[in-house]
């Protein structure tokens, strides 16, 4: 087994080994092509430097994405009861051999073998995420009120998201940044994040929903396809601080089902943490929530 760090042309390849491992409608999700898709908006090259990729004859079987901090990983299938290959993980994340020297947790949901090896070394249980699914098998309804789509899969944009031939007009990028601004208060996102995230490969499997209502820009998320028969993921959802509590959460929590079911997910997946409020109730409500997961802390004895 080997690992490295993939240059910016490798993104594409190691998303695709990344979406092949989403084959779990009811286990607790494990990092998603989109979440890598998000961690584009600041940049290729920084995302790329994020990435840690273990492969097997050239075959991607681990990807993580972290830093000296927390390495959240998602682990292949195959290789999910592989015991000598979770001993060589464990050892890079207790050693230097991961990005910025030994990792302080690490977000670990699937992977018998990995969670077990980890857990015999003495690694704890840390933060708590709370985890839903929702099953799309059967038809979505249309939204009920307007929802203008920014749409990677066909390139295009707007409230009719098959008439455009670019993805994103500004007038609609800007609704798009302007209603996760007003959900997101310390959010740093802007028009040139969302143009840098739509410029990577996993974005054209997502598309980004802005909810109005009254002709006012209410509530915003972007979905990640996998691809077809394979869950996806919400990643972010944000209602606006002056719009809560007129039921715009559930509204968009819906529209996020239309879209992925539209997609041809199989299911749709979100994760956040326990004491995240409102989001855990807003979830509760719209989606099946699975048993909470803990990230694992690292033992104090291995840190330097």
């Amino acid at each position: 087994m080997t690992s490295m760090t993939p240059s910016v042309a490798d993104l594409p390849r190691v998303l695709a080994a990344l979406a092949s491992f989403q084959t779990d409608d009811d286990g607790p999700p494990q990092l998603h092509p989109g979440d890598v898709g998000w961690g584009q908006k600041d940049g290729a090259a920084a995302l790329a430097h994020q990435i840690r990729v273990w492969e097997r004859e050239g075959d991607p079987v681990v990807i993580g994405v972290g830093d000296a901090s927390v390495m959240r990983l998602a682990v292949s299938p195959t290789v999910a009861e592989d015991e000598a290959l979770a001993v060589s993980i464990a050892d890079d994340l207790a050693g230097d051999g991961v990005i910025g020297g030994p990792v302080a947790s690490a977000e670990v949901r699937y992977g018998g073998a990995l969670r077990r090896t980890l857990h015999a070394r003495g690694w704890t249980p840390g933060d708590a995420w709370a985890c839903f699914t929702r099953d799309l098998s059967r038809p979505v309804p249309a939204p009920a009120l307007r929802v203008e789509v920014v749409d990677g899969a066909s390139g295009a944009t707007g409230a009719d998201a098959e008439t455009a031939d670019e993805i994103g007009d500004e007038t609609v990028v800007r609704d798009v940044v302007a209603a996760h601004l007003a959900a997101w208060h310390r959010s740093t996102f802007s028009v040139e994040k969302f143009r840098a995230m739509a410029a990577g490969p996993a974005f054209r499997r997502a598309r980004f929903l802005v909810l109005h209502a009254d002709d006012a820009p209410v509530a915003t998320a972007c979905v990640w396809s996998a691809g077809p028969e394979r869950p996806g993921l919400i990643e972010p959802l944000g209602v606006g601080r002056e719009h809560r509590g007129h039921g715009h959460g559930r509204a968009i929590v819906d529209a996020c089902a239309w879209a992925l079911r539209e997609l041809g997910a199989s299911s749709m997946r979100v994760a956040t943490p326990v004491t995240q409020w409102p989001a855990v109730p807003l979830y509760a409500a719209t989606m099946r929530r699975l048993p909470d997961v803990p990230d694992f802390v690292r033992p104090a004895r291995e840190r330097s």
